[in-house]
């Protein structure tokens, strides 16, 4: 399996949507221990949106390929230069 880098952008839509989905998933939960029926179904059915905006986003950004390396400034050493000075 090859690594690939991912923007910020889709690293914080990941973190947002597991936080989301987790919550939803507890709060219905405890809602369930409760017997509040209808809260916790509610609640259960939140979990879909951040789901369902993950997969979107992740299947959006393998489509689109990893961004772009950086390119050094000309003049700038380059990794394996710094090291032959030290």
């Amino acid at each position: 399996m090859q690594h690939t880098r991912t923007t910020a952008l889709l690293a914080v839509v990941r973190i947002v949507s597991v936080l989301g989905m987790a919550f939803a998933i507890a709060w219905g939960i405890f809602m369930l221990l409760g017997a509040w029926w209808l809260p916790a179904l509610l609640s259960f059915l939140a979990f879909l949106p951040f789901f369902f905006v993950m997969r979107f986003l992740e299947r959006y950004a393998a489509a689109q390929g990893p961004p772009p390396e950086e390119v050094p400034a000309e003049g700038a050493a380059t990794e394996g230069e710094a090291r032959d000075e030290v």
